[in-house]
């Protein structure tokens, strides 16, 4: 794994959905993104439309039905064969499972939709 470059993980329900602006920016600094996921819904053109980058630099991983009832666990092994080096989560299990497993992650609170959509947008357009 080459240090230098972000790989990052991203939770779709509660972190993408909640804090599309937010990551939408931090996407653009990221060498690729892995979208690991328990909402099999999710697919590369919503993925590629929500956040704004090239399809190429975004892989999804959505959990097996049989993994979840552990898919805090899942979520963290995803992130180690992939070599995500930042999960960023709205679940604090799956954080915890990410540093058991020496994975820095980000614990975000899920948020309504109506309280902050376009936040950042509206102050960088001053």
């Amino acid at each position: 794994m080459n240090n230098n470059k972000l790989h990052l993980g991203l939770d779709w329900d509660g972190t993408i959905s909640c804090y599309t602006t937010e990551l939408h920016l931090l996407a653009q600094l990221a060498s690729h993104i892995s979208i690991i996921t328990v909402n099999d819904e999710i697919n590369l053109a919503l993925a590629t439309q929500t956040l704004g980058i090239d399809q190429n630099k975004i892989s999804i991983y959505i959990c097996p039905d049989e993994r979840l009832d552990d898919y805090p666990v899942w979520k963290a092994e995803t992130c180690l064969i992939h070599h995500v080096n930042l999960m960023v989560d709205d679940e604090y299990p799956v954080v915890q499972a990410c540093w058991k497993n020496g994975i820095p992650a980000l614990w975000v609170r899920e948020r309504h939709f109506d309280e902050t959509q376009n936040f950042l947008a509206k102050h960088l357009s001053h």
